[in-house]
């Protein structure tokens, strides 16, 4: 896959709620649970991204750090939109496993994490066969086109990301975000900018660095985010496959 350039907008809206015991003890735990779907969007139905679900946790060690364990899945799919099959220029089928273990530093302006990853990418995911199970639970047109997903791989891959809080108060703030990653699974480089507004907490204590592992006392964080993110790209698993120099498709 030659390297190639991608700028990608999000927009976003996040509400938090962090309530402690009387005596406002430290968080030492905190579970997150992501679910990602197309489906979600009225008019769309299976379309790249099509959908993703982890679990994650994070526990506090000690003042600014923390470690983290997410297990989920992710499925990716041609537009299915109006064939109902793959086409010969569309992207190719892949459904992937992970797990990954982190570690993440806060200082009162810099968020910093490293992460590394272990996955299953093909076949023996599963993802085909809950993707068939899906749509047959809840009556949409049966996927075709499984047959032609990416191989077995096994995925491993490491990133390193930071956020930077320029300035900003308790209803807006502008923040810089960079992240590195290589192996098997994505090899990129990422940047852009995030603009928050609403009601935010400290950048320190903000879901916007994972997690709010570490904060003790009462918050109530809620805030729109909008980002535009540069990344240059060289190799993409979802596309390319987990095995260097084979081809996919």
């Amino acid at each position: 896959m030659k390297a190639f350039y991608l700028f990608f907008i999000s927009f976003n809206l996040f509400f938090c709620l962090s309530a402690f015991g009387e005596n406002d003890s430290i968080r030492r735990s905190q579970i997150t649970v992501i679910l990602d779907n197309d489906a979600y969007v009225p008019g769309r139905l299976d379309r790249y991204y099509s959908n993703g679900i982890s679990i994650g946790f994070h526990h506090y060690l000690k003042e600014g750090k923390s470690i983290s364990f997410r297990l989920g899945k992710e499925m990716y799919t041609p537009d299915l939109r109006k064939t109902g099959f793959a086409t010969e220029f569309d992207r190719p089928y892949a459904g992937m496993v992970f797990g990954e273990l982190a570690k993440q530093w806060r200082k009162e302006r810099w968020f910093l994490e490293a992460e590394g990853m272990l996955g299953i990418l093909g076949p023996s995911s599963g993802v085909s066969q809950l993707h068939y199970w899906f749509h047959d639970k809840f009556g949409f047109p049966r996927p075709e086109g499984w047959e032609t997903q990416l191989g077995d791989a096994a995925l491993f891959n490491l990133s390193f990301s930071s956020i930077y809080h320029v300035a900003g108060n308790s209803t807006l703030d502008f923040n810089l975000y960079g992240n590195v990653a290589a192996g098997n699974w994505n090899q990129n480089i990422s940047f852009g900018p995030i603009l928050r507004f609403g009601k935010l907490l400290p950048f320190s204590v903000s879901q916007l660095t994972g997690s709010r592992v570490g904060v003790s006392g009462k918050g109530l964080e809620q805030y729109f985010q909008l980002g535009i993110v540069g990344i240059k790209s060289f190799w993409e698993g979802s596309v390319d496959g987990g095995n260097f120099g084979v081809k996919s498709g």
